[in-house]
């Protein structure tokens, strides 16, 4: 538990690499934020000191889009490096039964050559031979289906070795239009590495010609097969969109003079 709560890498995504909650040295730390931004909270630990920050008005009235990270995370952070000012920090023991192994950032995988940039991670020893099998076996580029949509919210989606593969829609994906909300658009997702310029066709209509990995196109009720085309290079998904016949206001009906119960 102490080892998630220090990753930097684990929060990077919703508070970025240097928030108020990085420090030199390894510290434990959790943020929290009520509703209506009444209180913000942030409690960590170190191997020596445990901090818990509350900031809010004694009245209990909502502050101004004040979140854990905003509030009370700046406070911990200095609390936590004037106590360790003079006590130079002592490190989290070794999680039992497990061992570090290098890991891709981007696939998740045994670093190879190409790789931008690695960490470490923790394994249980049990663990290790699927570690080894998946790092021979795979690329991100032939990870299984269900590595699709984190694939598809990484900065690095093009980092495949000489492969075109559609990371979202997935295979026989349904969505719903709510017709109350006006136009809606689809993102097309696709990991190209050798970002060369790439054709986009919907149910056999070229929709568009470009270079990157994303392309926009206006949600319409149907069956579609999509495919993306690079010199010899293929890939297809089908998926299909239709009008929900559910209202969104879920038991009531929209009158000119209000809303009226049905």
């Amino acid at each position: 538990m102490s080892s998630d709560f220090c990753d930097t890498h684990a929060r990077a995504t919703e508070f970025g690499i240097n928030s108020a909650l990085n420090l030199p040295f390894p510290a434990a730390v959790k943020t929290g934020t009520s509703s209506d931004f009444r209180d913000t909270w942030t409690v960590g630990f170190s191997k020596d000191y445990t901090v818990a920050v509350w900031v809010g008005n004694f009245s209990g009235k909502p502050m101004m889009q004040i979140s854990g990270v905003m509030g009370a995370a700046p406070l911990w952070n200095r609390i936590m490096l004037h106590l360790h000012e003079k006590n130079e920090p002592t490190f989290f023991s070794t999680p039992k039964n497990m061992v570090q192994r290098p890991v891709c950032t981007i696939s998740g995988l045994r670093p190879k050559s190409d790789c931008p940039s690695v960490m470490t991670e923790y394994f249980y020893s049990e663990k290790l031979a699927e570690y080894e099998h998946l790092s021979n076996n795979y690329r991100v580029g032939n990870l299984p289906a269900e590595y699709n949509e984190w694939l598809a919210r990484q900065s690095e989606s093009s980092f495949v070795d000489g492969e075109l593969k559609i990371l979202f829609p997935q295979e026989d994906d349904y969505f719903l239009i709510d017709s109350s909300t006006g136009e809606q658009k689809l993102e097309f997702k696709l990991a190209n590495s050798a970002k060369k310029s790439v054709e986009w066709w919907l149910n056999g209509e070229k929709l568009a010609v470009n270079s990157g990995n994303s392309f926009f196109w206006k949600l319409t009720p149907g069956k579609w097969h999509l495919e993306v085309r690079s010199g010899e290079m293929v890939d297809r998904v089908n998926f299909q969109v239709q009008l929900s016949s559910q209202s969104p206001y879920q038991g009531f009906s929209i009158l000119q003079e209000g809303i009226k119960n049905k």
